[in-house]
């Protein structure tokens, strides 16, 4: 039985990659230095701020390079970011059918929550989890533990989405019901190898597979 749904945002519910990759850029540009392959960038997307910096730039100054990013992604995000598609559909779906929603992103809470509200769907949102809400990030199961109790329900009665591999660990280490979706940034067959409870391709997937389960 599912009771509650929990949300990755980034390549799960919204597309943010060019405001993402675009302030990854900018921090290096503020730095004078050469910029990554805006592959390799994408590669990073999910992980805290702090992390991907060490990995795009080692040696760096992380805190300064995360203030460069903040900065510029603050001020641009929200016109280059959108939904995915099916993404207000399946909120809406979820709610009229008193399933409880939450999100646990690498994002910063406030952050999410600006782009959500901008885009129209923060209020569905009763579960708000960043990475200043959890001492370790995915794939540590603590954020999805706590969107759990947040929710009221037991791990096992939350399904969580992600489109990633550390998405999929964190709800199965959690006990939770594990869906990932491709629509992100990792293809269905790299998900699959995860032996998540279930992947797809489109929300509208995910949709059904929930409303199956309730």
């Amino acid at each position: 039985m599912i009771r509650a749904v929990a949300f990755d945002l980034d390549g799960t519910l919204i597309d943010s990659m060019d405001a993402i990759v675009d302030s990854v850029f900018y921090a290096f540009d503020q730095a004078g230095r050469q910029r990554p392959p805006r592959v390799v960038v994408t590669k990073t997307i999910g992980k805290p701020l702090e992390e991907k910096f060490a990995q795009l730039a080692p040696g760096c100054d992380v805190e300064q390079y995360v203030q460069w990013y903040r900065t510029h992604y603050k001020e641009t995000a929200a016109e280059k970011t959108v939904l995915m598609p099916g993404t207000r559909e399946l909120l809406a779906v979820l709610s009229k059918a008193d399933i409880r929603i939450g999100f646990a992103t690498a994002k910063k809470r406030e952050m999410a929550e600006m782009l959500l509200a901008h885009l129209g769907v923060l209020s569905y949102f009763t579960c708000r989890i960043g990475p200043a809400e959890v001492t370790f990030p995915k794939p540590h199961p603590e954020a999805v533990l706590q969107c759990a109790t947040q929710l009221g329900v037991p791990p096992e009665e939350l399904a969580y989405v992600g489109d990633m591999q550390y998405d999929i660990e964190a709800a199965q280490r959690a006990g939770a019901i594990s869906i990932a979706v491709s629509t992100g940034f990792v293809d269905r067959e790299t998900l699959a190898a995860c032996n998540p409870d279930a992947v797809f391709e489109h929300l509208n997937d995910v949709q059904h597979y929930i409303l199956a389960r309730l």
